[in-house]
């Protein structure tokens, strides 16, 4: 019953059609950030809920960990020169 009440919640306030829909959720945002389970926790009820959302939270996390690994890389390459300058 908790899971079927958690979905229609959910579903109350479905927005996410797209990827560009999770990576702008202040709730994803925060639960991939988050080194606190707590604060993350209205996201991972979502998650449990909608198999959509998951596949949409999946490919978001790819691009966040792609974007990260050119932000380090572009870090690493600039600073160096920065300092030299």
């Amino acid at each position: 019953m908790r899971h079927l009440f958690k979905l229609i919640i959910h579903h109350m306030h479905k927005t996410h059609e797209k990827v560009e829909d999770v990576l702008t959720d202040e709730r994803f945002l925060t639960w991939y950030f988050s080194v606190v389970d707590n604060e993350s926790d209205n996201w991972q009820t979502m998650l449990e809920a909608d198999p959509h959302l998951q596949s949409l939270n999946n490919e978001a996390k790819i691009i966040m960990k792609n974007y990260t690994l050119k932000k380090d890389a572009l870090q690493k390459t600039r600073l160096p020169r920065l300092i030299e300058n």
